[in-house]
């Protein structure tokens, strides 16, 4: 595969770079070829350009490689490594992924399909060697780690970045030439929220926002956004809005790119009706197949081509995927069914609220109650929150409990720690 990049991209003029050095595409290639080959690696890589020559050898199954998370204990990364030592040999990444919840599963993405996914997103987008992508990302992660195969299929640029800071990310939309990018919703909401009046200028024609929920006014606020859905377990992107979309396929996560499939099911999973809520069943050209020494959770996920999630959704008329959350982010208060989202979309709406994650507690009285953490500068009671929230929400979803903090727990791919906003209230 290597050699296969090193013809494509070898009168490229494209840069792969971090703050302090870069690298031409065949250069940055000539750094993966001094890995020894077939040596397993395994790594907690940041934003860098050493780490994502390191990362870049296991996308092109150089070197096999187990990616993780820079913020894990060494202990951890300890065990993993001998798990993976006894169990993988195969060429490929091996990324951890535990879904938002739950025991640390390995899933290994074979070079194959990761270059087939690439490009596929590729032809979705229309990446070209006029792009550059801004890769903030972890590349621990699948959605950050993908960029670097999409962009040398294109013969695009890189500029990586962390994405823990806020004023960079914003600065580099403003002074390189960015295109193409990728953000969770919280690291754009930031953003957004750190520009004030300003727009993101024009020449970046996509933001692919994914990993979480995106609230509709964030993608009112941002015409680049480009809703998605996707897993590690699918190699990432399984549906992306599409450039000329309507406003409800805005307000969706789109439909299905190439060599990609959707189906809403039942609890036997069983396709259900156009517009009737089910479980999310996905698959892509880029998936895994199985999760490493783990019979029982493949067995689980993994059915007959297909990754049956966690996730609750539907699609419209237009086949356009509407995701309503993790079945276990659906709470039941006084018999009815509450989609935590609804809330933490309308909290947002709320003056002098930032962001907002919301949770489920257990109550005598209802099952449950909700319990919101709120991202804000000022102190709201729960009356005073309760008032404000009456005219976006029934009464039957208006939080019971909430706790006021100066920035909301987050995970280190910049996703909401659910369990963290769960502790603030002591169960």
């Amino acid at each position: 595969m290597l050699s296969d990049l090193q013809q494509r991209l070898d009168r490229s003029a494209a840069r792969v770079r971090d703050a302090d050095r870069e690298f031409t595409w065949c250069e940055f290639l000539q750094q993966v070829e001094q890995i020894p080959i077939g040596q397993t690696q395994i790594i907690a890589p940041e934003n860098t350009l050493t780490d994502a020559v390191r990362v870049f050898a296991g996308l092109s199954g150089h070197a096999p490689t187990v990616l993780i998370n820079a913020r894990e204990d060494k202990r951890k990364m300890q065990s993993d490594a001998v798990e993976f030592l006894t169990h993988c040999r195969a060429p490929g990444v091996y990324v951890s992924t535990s879904g938002s919840s739950g025991r640390t599963k390995l899933v290994r993405l074979s070079p194959e399909s990761i270059w087939q996914h690439a490009q596929a997103v590729n032809e979705h987008l229309g990446a070209c060697t006029h792009d550059a992508w801004l890769a903030c990302l972890p590349l621990c992660h699948v959605g950050g780690l993908a960029i670097l195969m999409r962009a040398a299929l294109a013969g695009a640029s890189v500029r990586l970045a962390s994405a823990n800071n806020t004023a960079l990310l914003s600065a580099l939309l403003d002074d390189e030439p960015i295109t193409l990018a990728s953000f969770v919703p919280t690291v754009l909401r930031r953003v957004v929220a750190s520009r004030g009046s300003r727009r993101i200028p024009a020449r970046v024609r996509a933001i692919l926002i994914g990993g979480g929920p995106c609230d509709v006014a964030l993608v009112d606020d941002v015409p680049q956004a480009l809703r998605t859905y996707g897993m590690t377990e699918t190699g990432s992107m399984v549906t992306c809005v599409s450039f000329r979309a309507d406003a409800i396929e805005r307000a969706s996560s789109g439909k299905p790119i190439s060599g990609a499939g959707i189906r809403i099911v039942d609890e036997q999973l069983q396709d259900v009706a156009c517009g009737t809520r089910g479980r999310v069943v996905a698959r892509s050209a880029g998936m895994a197949s199985e999760y490493v020494n783990d019979e029982i959770q493949t067995a689980l996920v993994y059915r007959e081509g297909w990754v049956v999630t966690e996730d609750e959704g539907f699609l419209d008329q237009a086949c356009n995927l509407h995701v309503i959350g993790r079945r276990d982010r659906i709470v039941i208060s006084g018999g009815e069914n509450i989609a935590l989202t609804d809330i933490e979309e309308a909290l947002r709406r709320t003056p002098g609220v930032r962001d907002a994650i919301c949770c489920g507690l257990s109550d005598p009285e209802w099952g449950q109650i909700i319990g919101a953490v709120i991202e804000s500068d000022r102190h709201y009671s729960i009356d005073e929150l309760r008032g404000a929230l009456k005219t976006l929400l029934p009464s039957f979803k208006l939080p019971g409990k909430v706790v006021c903090v100066a920035e909301l727990p987050n995970l280190p791919n910049g996703k909401p720690d659910y369990q963290k906003a769960c502790a603030l209230f002591g169960s």
